[in-house]
């Protein structure tokens, strides 16, 4: 591996600023190759579990995983929220990134957030990867990827969102 690939997979922490205050997300990979991919964890986790994949992913596209309001190291939301409150803050933070279209891979409850980013904003979410997640209720426009948590892989992955 040269110098350039091992720059290419770290990852980076910071913060963008949310309607309901700062959300802290991970970033890795080059910008503008191919279409970012959102990370969106479980009701138990944080963007820090994805690191292993993002260092993966991010070879070769931008990979971010933000903090979900009120967990890990993201304000929580003032009031009370759901997955459309969620998801409204993701798209927050794509709009504040300047991300433009996105990919968007959820895994449990975070899949929630997901159908609901691109219920709310179809011409954000380019295509879903849903790991382990309930099924969208009702038609969605955007190609949709549903594994296990043991079919859960970079490869996998990697061959949805390049078709």
């Amino acid at each position: 591996m040269g110098q350039a690939d091992d720059i290419a997979g770290r990852v980076h922490r910071a913060y963008a600023w949310g309607r309901n205050g700062q959300i802290h997300y991970r970033r890795s990979g080059p910008s503008g190759a191919r279409s970012p991919l959102l990370l969106i964890h479980g009701a138990q986790g944080a963007g820090g579990t994805f690191e292993t994949f993002m260092s993966d992913m991010g070879r070769e596209r931008s990979v971010i995983a933000p903090d979900l309001p009120g967990t890990g190291m993201s304000d929580a939301l003032k009031s009370a929220g759901g997955p459309a409150a969620c998801a409204d803050a993701m798209l927050a933070v794509v709009a504040e990134l300047g991300l433009g279209m996105v990919d968007v891979l959820a895994v449990s409850t975070g899949g929630e957030v997901a159908v609901e980013m691109a219920r709310q904003q179809p011409d954000v979410v380019r295509k879903l990867v849903l790991v382990s997640a309930p099924a969208p209720a009702g038609l969605l426009s955007q190609p949709t990827l549903s594994l296990d948590t043991a079919a859960f892989n970079a490869a996998a992955v990697r061959d949805f969102l390049d078709r």
